[in-house]
C-alpha cells in the first residue's frame, strides 16, 4: 500500500480509508456516491 497516496485521497473530502487486504483499499464517499460513481464512469470511456 506503499503506492497509495492516503493522505491525498483524504483530501479529498472522503469519510475514510479501509486497507482491506496488501493490494486492495476501500474508499468510503458518503452521501456522494453516486456523483464519484458518474465520474469514474467518465474517466473508463
Amino acid at each position: 500500500m506503499e503506492k497509495v497516496d492516503q493522505k491525498r485521497i483524504k483530501n479529498t473530502g472522503v469519510y475514510g480509508i479501509n486497507i482491506v487486504g496488501p493490494n486492495s483499499i476501500q474508499v468510503i464517499v458518503g452521501a456522494n456516491v453516486q456523483f464519484v460513481a458518474d465520474e469514474i464512469e467518465k474517466l473508463r470511456k
